[in-house]
């Protein structure tokens, strides 16, 4: 009986993530299938222009030191450069409080136990043209 191969393992562990991903679940993997922690996330939105009052959603996505997919990260800490702009909550919900451009954060502990972070410009324009 032949072994699956490193590389054969990686795409696998990286085709479950993503599918387990694109069906709104997230996971708590923080090695992949070679053994590499989280050394990097990645912060996306669902929309990085919103207006006063709207929503959007980020997430946020943990990567090995090789550049592995490992995980949609399940509890997230998340910030606002300029909350009086927008606000997020712990689920990851931005909401637009008043026009203007802000970064939202988001973090957790990496492989070596030190904080990896990134963020997203969220810009949001006006509810009423005019305003």
């Amino acid at each position: 009986m032949r072994t699956p191969s490193r590389t054969t393992l990686a795409l696998a562990a990286a085709t479950s993530l993503l599918a387990s991903a694109a069906c709104g679940s997230s996971s708590s993997a923080t090695t992949d299938a070679t053994g590499n922690g989280i050394a990097s996330v990645k912060v996306s939105a669902v929309l990085t222009n919103i207006n006063v009052g709207s929503t959007t959603t980020v997430t946020l996505r943990s990567y090995s030191a090789s550049g592995a997919l490992l995980a949609v990260v399940a509890n997230p800490t998340w910030s606002s450069n300029d909350a009086t702009v927008a606000t997020v909550d712990g689920t990851g919900k931005v909401s637009g409080i008043k026009a203007g451009s802000t970064y939202i954060k988001g973090s957790t502990t990496g492989s070596t136990g030190g904080i990896v972070r990134d963020s997203v410009q969220v810009t949001v324009g006006s509810a009423t043209p005019g305003l």
